[in-house]
């Protein structure tokens, strides 16, 4: 029955509508892109935190510290190769065979102790005046043994060579450095040498020990150790080539350790003294920012594209009005960036912890669409919105589900809501449906789970509860009072105050214009049920039909149904006191009562969709008694104008208002019936809506025609009830006769 209204629409503001939803669309993007995330850390090595840091996004980073534990292990672990010189245990054995030569001549009867070596201690050299030719025999014996155990059966090593084969195992590079060297301030690690070699540095203790343990009762064993000290070299050289080939070798070997972070986990906790491997994760983390920035928000603007082209898609085909209607645009689109502006509030100051977010009230955002909208339209939006929830978590399948699942059940909660009490209610059961939904669906996607410690589970199961309690219902309830003074929009609750038939502007109609009153009446009646018949808002429709008429209060007696009846003698009525005017001015005065309408509906502050009921109730349908009187009355000279018996319209652009057109129309005209049987108000319902349809008065709304068969049969139950027909109950006066006639037929 519906064509676009857009067609109705300028190019100007079909162009606003693109760019609108262009910026709804972006702003949703900037919402649940985590990536969108501008926060800067100021950190610094060895200070400590000014707040905590949580991983954003799934990342890893290089472990450096580990990766260096694990070389400087492998290292260690390579068993060093030393090259023995054997000259320089000749050179050493030729030293002491002519040190041994010229101190025998020192200690010669002929020689002065003078002559000793002034490396040669005086004691030492008193001790070498007794020695008998034997006893130095003994000594270069057990010299040359000596020598012979250090320098070819074990090895000495020169301090400079183990100070020049040290590896800096902090700068990554091999190179030598000096033991007086103070260019790194942390201790150099030197590498292992084998432990039968003997480090020049100790010699000297080694040399002393050694003689007297092995040579005990040697006599002049001080002389042995001091002309072996004094003659002993290093003969083992570090073999440096080899070492940084293996060190190589095994560097090659090492691969990369990397630490794993997920969203919500901790990188540094408040006032934690910051380490490198913190800066580093920050840093990698950043970075992936900036590598993944473009991708997921293209990813997610496109996700959230198709989301809005299917919601504008519904609601062309099912519900065209609403795209015409900018109160009920702003408020779907304003409602659904708060919910999300919310979630992200609540994920910036938790740090994103997944616990939390399943207190987000995200099926209050269903019963207010519920409440102000349709069913039908909080069934397919709320789920998009927690598919974006979902989004700003890491795609976070169970928080997705979660949200779906308490707003389809929060849908159904609030469908026929009339009063406070009944968000109560369904908060109550919202409470105890969301815990076992968050359990349930932890167990369900337990692969997908991010949510790995009970304890975690327990809180998110809490808040789910608290939020189904307290949050939903609370937020709701606000909403529902501002909502209203912010888009001009009924809700059940203010629609259901101007039911209350002591309202000033029916108590006029009631006395000013009982006759329409009667009529306004009947009109709820017929479209209370017309509207329970195809789906359509019977409370918005039987308010409606209440104030439709209550311009005719300013001049009631224009109007049939309020004029006087004219009765003759006999009592028999012949007419009504029907004003004699001509029918254009008749026809003006009847299309004021629309004007006046409003008006007073204005004057009365009632809401936008009652005064569309005032407005479009007639449509721009054609006064066609008077427009035919009109016409044979008129001259040539003076010709009917068509357009001065139409009225002002708009045509109906809800279901509700086009129902209660119909309404409107067959209750006037059934009521004119004479013998308004069923069949014939079933043909005269038929008639006067196919009559609407062919007009073309239900053109701007959504009505089909299987809704208009049910209105139809909906019409006709109720207009037959109305005008039944009674069984005539006999006087006194003829039951009497009928018992006499009984009796004289008995005898």
């Amino acid at each position: 029955m519906v064509d676009l209204p857009g067609r109705r629409v300028t190019i100007r503001k079909q162009i606003l509508f693109g760019l609108a939803g262009l910026s709804f669309v972006f702003l949703s993007t900037l919402l649940v892109t985590p990536l969108f995330d501008l926060t800067r850390y100021q950190l610094s090595v060895g200070q400590p935190a000014p707040r905590k840091v949580v991983a954003r996004l799934k990342f890893q980073v290089e472990d450096r510290e580990s990766a260096e534990a694990l070389r400087i292990a492998q290292i260690l672990s390579i068993t060093p190769r030393f090259l023995r010189d054997p000259g320089v245990e000749n050179q050493v054995m030729a030293e002491v065979r002519e040190s041994f030569e010229s101190l025998k001549r020192a200690a010669h009867p002929s020689g002065r102790p003078a002559e000793f070596p002034s490396w040669l201690d005086e004691t030492v050299a008193q001790e070498a005046l007794k020695l008998t030719d034997r006893d130095w025999a003994d000594i270069e014996r057990a010299a040359r043994s000596l020598i012979h155990e250090f320098m070819a059966e074990k090895g000495i090593l020169h301090d400079a060579s183990a100070a020049a084969a040290e590896f800096d195992l902090h700068r990554h590079r091999m190179h030598e450095i000096q033991f007086d060297s103070d260019g790194d301030t942390r201790p150099p690690l030197l590498i292992r040498r084998p432990p039968d070699l003997i480090d020049m540095k100790g010699m000297a203790g080694y040399l002393e020990s050694s003689v007297s343990v092995i040579y005990p009762n040697l006599p002049a064993a001080r002389l042995l150790s001091a002309v072996l000290k004094q003659a002993i070299k290093a003969n083992q050289v570090f073999d440096r080539d080899h070492f940084r080939h293996e060190v190589e070798r095994v560097q090659v070997k090492i691969k990369p350790v990397f630490q794993m972070y997920a969203p919500g986990n901790v990188i540094v906790r408040e006032n934690q003294i910051v380490t490198e491997s913190h800066l580093a994760a920050i840093r990698e983390m950043q970075k992936a920012d900036r590598t993944r920035l473009i991708v997921t928000g293209v990813a997610a603007f496109a996700l959230l594209s198709l989301f809005t082209l299917i919601m504008l898609q519904y609601l062309r085909v099912y519900q065209p009005e609403r795209l015409v209607d900018t109160n009920w645009m702003w408020f779907i689109a304003l409602m659904f960036l708060f919910m999300l502006g919310l979630a992200r509030l609540i994920w910036t100051l938790t740090d994103s912890r997944l616990a939390v977010a399943f207190a987000l009230p995200v099926p209050a955002y269903a019963m207010l669409l519920t409440i102000f909208y349709r069913p039908r339209v909080a069934m397919l939006s709320s789920p998009f919105l927690g598919v974006s929830i979902a989004l700003l978590y890491g795609c976070n399948y169970q928080l997705m589900l979660v949200h779906t699942v308490t707003s389809i059940v929060s849908v159904f909660a609030v469908r026929q809501t009339r009063t406070m009490g009944d968000i109560v209610k369904a908060g109550i059961f919202l409470a105890f449906v969301s815990p076992v939904t968050v359990l349930a669906s932890h167990f369900v996607l337990i692969d997908f789970a991010h949510i790995t410690q009970t304890r975690e589970l327990l809180i998110a199961t809490a808040v789910a509860f608290g939020s189904g309690l307290l949050l939903v219902p609370f937020l709701t309830f606000g909403l529902i009072h501002f909502i209203p003074i912010l888009f001009s929009l009924p809700s059940d609750f203010k629609i259901l105050e101007l039911s209350d038939l002591n309202h000033p502007l029916l108590r006029q109609m009631l006395l000013s214009a009982p006759g329409s009153y009667q009529h306004s009446q009947t009109v709820s009646i017929l479209s209370e049920a017309a509207c329970e018949s195809i789906g359509a808002n019977s409370l918005l429709a039987r308010v409606g039909s209440y104030y439709h008429d209550v311009g005719k209060t300013k001049k009631p007696e224009y109007f049939t149904e309020n004029q006087k009846l004219i009765i003759d003698e006999k009592g028999d009525v012949i007419g009504k006191e029907t004003k004699d005017i001509k029918p254009s001015l008749y026809a003006s005065v009847l299309k004021t009562h629309v004007k006046m309408g409003v008006d007073l509906a204005r004057e009365h502050r009632l809401p936008r969709i009652i005064i569309d009921f005032i407005e479009q109730h007639h449509g721009t349908s054609l006064m066609k008694s008077l427009y035919d009187a009109a016409l044979n009355q008129s001259t040539e000279e003076d010709i009917a104008e068509r357009e001065s018996f139409i009225y002002p319209g708009p045509k109906p652009k809800y279901r509700e208002t086009a129902v209660v057109m119909l309404a409107d129309t067959v209750e006037a005209a059934v009521r004119s019936l004479e013998s308004p049987t069923p069949h014939r108000i079933e043909e005269e319902v038929h008639r006067l809506i196919q009559s609407k349809v062919s007009d073309g008065q239900l053109d701007d709304c959504t009505l089909t025609l299987k809704d208009l068969k049910k209105i139809e049969e909906a019409f006709t139950r109720v207009l037959s009830s109305m005008y039944h027909t009674r069984i005539a109950y006999p006087t006194d006066d003829e039951l009497k006769r009928k018992d006499k006639e009984k009796h004289r037929g008995e005898t």
